[in-house]
This record gives structure tokens, sequence and C-alpha cells, in this order.
């Protein structure tokens, strides 16, 4: 941006009528940059125990942004996992929330891959995990999940 269209614009902006008020020239003008720099983040967790299994932790200095989760469940007939959520989960603003979710049937064989890429990445509180849920007293169950996202360092 030149002079004259900074001083068009503060005219403009300010309702200054330069035949009327002088305007000095030229205006002094500051550029200030922010540098930011987004280091991609890919992790994977896999789990065939009852209970929670860490994806990844966030930085506890820097903003984590999530993109999307995949998610590959797999149990037999003899899994008890009772009918309720399975999935992936993380604090957002203070409070645990799940980001992708599946429903089963207890002592049904079952298959499901789900996948979400998220229109608007979605900021996780720093210093938390990202985790794989699943509870269960007998059978098997497989669950693999795999996230996407990206920290971003502003400078």
């Amino acid at each position: 941006m030149v002079n004259s269209q900074v001083t068009a614009e503060i005219s403009n902006a300010l309702k200054i009528d330069e035949r009327v008020e002088n305007i000095p020239s030229p205006i002094p003008v500051i550029e200030v940059g922010i540098k930011r720099t987004k280091n991609a983040i890919i992790k994977e967790a896999h789990s065939s125990l009852s209970g929670a299994t860490t994806i990844y932790t966030t930085p506890a200095d820097m903003d984590f942004y999530l993109c999307s989760i995949s998610m590959s469940i797999v149990k037999n007939a003899a899994c008890d996992a009772a009918t309720g959520y399975i999935g992936v989960y993380g604090t957002i603003n203070g409070q645990t929330q799940y980001l992708l979710t599946s429903v089963w049937i207890t002592l049904t064989a079952e298959r499901i891959d789900i996948n979400i890429t998220f229109p608007h990445s979605i900021k996780i509180d720093r210093n938390t995990s990202i985790r794989l849920g699943g509870v269960f007293a007998a059978g098997v169950m497989e669950r693999t999940a795999c996230i996407t996202g990206f920290i971003d360092e502003v400078s």
C-alpha cells in the first residue's frame, strides 16, 4: 500500500475533507507482521485392552487444532461391551467431549470404520490428552484411531 492509498483510506474513515484539513505527507507507515508456523501432527494409537489409551497429548505451551479422526473397531460376539459409546474424546474449554463415537450392541460381532474431517479445525485444550476409549470385560475388541491436526505457533 502506498502513502496516497493510506491517506485516502484515513480521510475516508475519519471523514476528513482534505481541501480543509491538512494531512501530513508522507504518513509514516509501520508494517507489523505476525509469523505463523503450522506444524502438522499425525498420531495413531491401537488397543485391544478394556479402557482408554492415549492417542496424543497436546503441548502445554502451544495451541493444538484437530483436523480429522479415523477410527476402526472390530469386536467378536463374545465381547460384552454394553450398548453405549466407544470412541475418541478430548478436552475443549475444560470439558471432556466425545469427538467421534459409535454405538455397539453387546454380545454381537461387529466391525466399523469411521472417518471425519472437520470443516473447521477444533482447538483442543493445552496439556490434555486425546484418547481412544471402550470398556468391556469379556471377548475381544480391537480399536485403532488416527488423528491429524496442527500446532499453531505465533512468533
